[in-house]
């Protein structure tokens, strides 16, 4: 279930209901804080829940992106989540939210 990145009623219900949860985070560090207290909240409730973590809007030719990424590897298993290998690059983003806009104009 794709839900707003927040915790409503809803959206922890339907954390609550998974059997999985895929957390898509941008790949910039100030989006560790937030990643590290989403995981703690899931955590919380469901202790054992398998939490995988996408990386979007990777650029691979920004080092920030790749200090970033480092990091995510490195607290992975202390945080308690599985990085995926793929990563949706920033200009696949950009098009999605583009085609999005036009159709409902």
């Amino acid at each position: 279930m794709d839900c707003l990145a927040s915790f409503s009623v809803a959206n922890v219900q339907a954390i609550l209901s998974a059997d999985r949860v895929l957390l898509p985070m941008l790949c910039k560090p100030i989006a560790l804080k937030g990643l590290s207290e989403a995981i703690q909240l899931i955590r919380e409730a469901l202790v054992d829940i398998p939490i995988d973590v996408l990386r979007t809007q990777y650029k691979l030719r920004l080092v920030l992106n790749r200090e970033t990424d480092d990091l995510l590897v490195e607290v992975a298993e202390d945080i308690g989540f599985r990085l995926q290998h793929t990563t949706v690059p920033e200009k696949n983003c950009h098009r999605r939210i583009h085609h999005s806009a036009q159709k409902h104009q």
